[in-house]
């Protein structure tokens, strides 16, 4: 597992890379919809931080609360 301290960003410059331009549009609507995700968990789960940096910490603290909202809207559903 990589600490905060090993892990190493990739940055996509249209200007100066020899990226098509149909590539950089790829990555920023890939980009987008990470940030919309982000968006979601913030307004629906109410994560305001993470509670560890460690990665299965993450994943639970994202993904308890994603299948009890799923599971939720999947009984209002049958019930209404």
């Amino acid at each position: 597992m990589k600490t905060s301290a090993q892990i190493q960003f990739t940055v996509f410059s249209p200007i100066t890379s020899r990226l098509r331009h149909s590539t950089v549009v790829k990555l920023y609507r890939e980009r987008w919809q990470i940030e919309l995700f982000f968006k979601w968990i913030k307004q629906h789960l109410h994560i305001k931080t993470f509670f560890e940096n460690i990665r299965n910490a993450v994943f639970a603290q994202i993904w308890i609360p994603s299948v009890t909202v799923f599971y939720l809207s999947l009984l209002r559903n049958i019930i209404c």
